[in-house]
């Protein structure tokens, strides 16, 4: 995603945006997403917890609607790999935004447990 693909996608009226974990940090990109007032939907799984910690509170600053999505980022992602924990722990930090998960595995056994354990969004 980049800042430009963003002002097309505008365009079209999305109702919100998702940012990957990789573009997370593209401070330009999430600039324009703010200004648009649409809800926006990142996913933590290439960034560490104190970069997770200065975007959530970069976009907490500009006032957007925020959600974060616990992800492994591997395609596919096997069971083992994931430590859906980091659900609650994400519920714990950060108790004003909505925590959800990004399921990269094969079948919905994970997608399912993750939902017991409080995710609020599931991107498949």
């Amino acid at each position: 995603m980049s800042r430009m693909a963003a002002q097309k996608l505008h365009q079209v009226n999305v109702p919100f945006w998702k940012v990957g974990s990789g573009d997370v940090q593209d401070y330009a990109t999430l600039d324009f997403l703010i200004e648009t007032g649409k809800p926006i939907i990142i996913s933590n799984g290439m960034v560490s917890l104190s970069e997770l910690d200065e975007v959530i509170n970069y976009i907490r600053q500009g006032g957007a609607s925020l959600s974060v999505l616990y992800c492994i980022s591997q395609y596919p992602a096997p069971q083992e790999y994931f430590n859906l924990s980091t659900i609650e722990f994400l519920k714990e930090k950060y108790p004003d935004v909505n925590i959800g998960f990004s399921d990269h595995s094969i079948g919905h056994d994970i997608a399912l447990a993750a939902v017991k354990l409080g995710a609020g969004i599931i991107e498949k």
